[in-house]
């Protein structure tokens, strides 16, 4: 077994990767990159961002390598995976506040500017579908709002799904705080 954390920029993978570490899981990563801050200030992504670098995924002993761990994986690159079991946690977040999150990331990045919800809920259908079609694929969909609302509760789910989490300790790492692109929060502040 593989376990997977995917997702769109911006949706609360990094956060997951960390929280599954404190809650007792062995994550493989290339880069923690922690120098992600944009040019005028704002830092995107505390803590760092537990990538993996694209040519892992192509390595030969893949699965011998990363089995019984988890790992961050780019959405593009999931149907590319060699058949094997995998438990993937697919994180979902308005996409909304994803794309006020990238512009506060990348102020002029023009295609954040325009409204994703129509292509955030077809990328994700499509994407889902071919998974289910694949067949050794379990996904777990899992909003990162609710995770910012009620941790202990999204955490019990995820080990419910098979995830093998001490569900405080992962709990324990969620910061409120560091969501600062939520439509409400930013209307109210």
């Amino acid at each position: 077994m593989i376990y997977l954390v995917s997702s769109f920029y911006r949706s609360g993978t990094s956060m997951m990767m960390r929280c599954l570490a404190a809650g007792g899981m062995e994550i493989a990563y290339t880069m923690k990159q922690t120098n992600h801050v944009a040019f005028h200030g704002y830092e995107p992504t505390p803590g760092g961002v537990y990538e993996t670098a694209a040519y892992e995924f192509r390595r030969p002993d893949f699965i011998q390598a990363y089995d019984r761990k988890v790992t961050k994986i780019p959405l593009h690159t999931l149907l590319d995976l060699p058949k094997y079991d995998y438990k993937l946690l697919f994180m979902l977040r308005d996409p909304e506040s994803i794309r006020r999150s990238m512009l506060r990331y990348l102020p002029m990045a023009l295609f954040w500017n325009e409204d994703l919800t129509w292509f955030y809920s077809q990328a994700v259908l499509v994407l889902l579908a071919e998974l289910e079609r694949r067949g050794d694929f379990s996904v777990y969909e899992i909003w990162y709002e609710g995770i910012i609302a009620n941790p202990i509760l999204k955490f019990s789910q995820i080990r419910d799904f098979g995830f093998p989490i001490d569900v405080e300790k992962a709990s324990a790492v969620v910061d409120a705080r560091l969501e600062r692109n939520n439509k409400e929060r930013i209307n109210n502040a």
